[in-house]
C-alpha cells in the first residue's frame, strides 16, 4: 500500500495518527497510532505504545540545493508501507 492509501484509510475511521522520523533506519516520515499506555521507568514519567507503520521511498530523495535538503525528508504520498509493528516510545526523562 502506499501511504496515501493508508492514511486515507486511518482518517476515515478516524483515528489520529502522527508522524515520526525514522522509527526505523531506511524508513521516511513513519505514521504512528497510539494504542496505548504501560508502565515506565523510575527515570521516566511515561510510556507510550504505538502502532508504526513503516514507509519506504518510492521516489529518489537525493538533494542539490538547501531548499531540497528540506523537501529530502518529507512525506510523499508514494512512499510504500513496508511493515506495521509495535513501538514504545518513553517520554519524561531524566
Amino acid at each position: 500500500m502506499t501511504r496515501v492509501e493508508v492514511e486515507t484509510y486511518l482518517r476515515k475511521q478516524g483515528t489520529q495518527f502522527m508522524q515520526m522520523c525514522c522509527v526505523e533506519r531506511n524508513s521516511y516520515w513513519d505514521d504512528l497510532v497510539k494504542i496505548g499506555e504501560e508502565g515506565h521507568p523510575w527515570y521516566c514519567s511515561e510510556h507510550y505504545v504505538y502502532v508504526a507503520f513503516e514507509f519506504g521511498a518510492t521516489e529518489p530523495h537525493e538533494v542539490s540545493t538547501e531548499r531540497e535538503k528540506i523537501e529530502r525528508w518529507k512525506a510523499r504520498d508514494t512512499d510504500v508501507l513496508k511493515e506495521i509493528k509495535r513501538y514504545d516510545m518513553l517520554g519524561g526523562c531524566l
